[in-house]
């Protein structure tokens, strides 16, 4: 039985990171890694890649934006065009017309340093919603783009340290390849 259950769970681990990466023209793909799951994506040309622990995904797209649950965590992915030409100048205008959205909605904003060490521009936060309790905000810059990421946990029994872990392990394994 307890085969039977694993085999299972393979095949729909199989077909979710399959329906998250077979479109032609996906920007992001999802594969199994040794420990969990390796995310890589290009822009205009830029390849960047991370990788996220974790046991189990289940995976959607929507109008561009990248969406993964794993182990409980969501991760919401996407390319913004850059508000400014300058890195910082674009940067800061992202993070002040996100953190406006969310203050808008009720949100309680907070300071994050988990990816003080990632080693490209990027700007993070934590926001507090009703809908959303535990969430950590990172935008990085890339050549032409942002890329943002949004996690948060699936429900109250996800723990802000665990989010904070995928965060961590996001900006420790974030790479972009030349």
């Amino acid at each position: 039985m307890i085969k039977l259950r694993l085999c299972i769970a393979a095949i729909f681990l199989g077909c979710a990171v399959a329906a998250f990466c077979n479109e032609e023209s996906a920007w992001l793909q999802l594969n199994k890694s040794s420990q969990g799951f390796l995310f890589e994506g290009i822009t205009n040309g830029e390849l960047f890649s991370f990788d996220l622990p974790g046991k189990t995904v289940k995976t959607a797209k929507d109008n561009g934006r990248a969406y993964a649950m794993i182990d409980g965590v969501a991760v919401q992915l996407f390319r913004a065009d850059r508000p400014a030409p300058n890195v910082d100048s674009a940067l800061k205008a992202y993070r002040k017309s996100e953190t406006a959205y969310l203050e808008r909605a009720g949100g309680v904003l907070t300071e994050s340093t988990i990816c003080s060490e990632l080693k490209v521009p990027h700007e993070e936060w934590g926001a507090s919603l009703r809908s959303m309790p535990k969430s950590i905000y990172l935008v990085i810059s890339l050549k032409d783009h942002l890329l943002v990421a949004a996690l948060a946990g699936s429900d109250e029994t996800v723990s802000k340290s665990i989010i904070e872990e995928k965060l961590a392990a996001l900006c420790a394994s974030f790479a972009i390849v030349d």
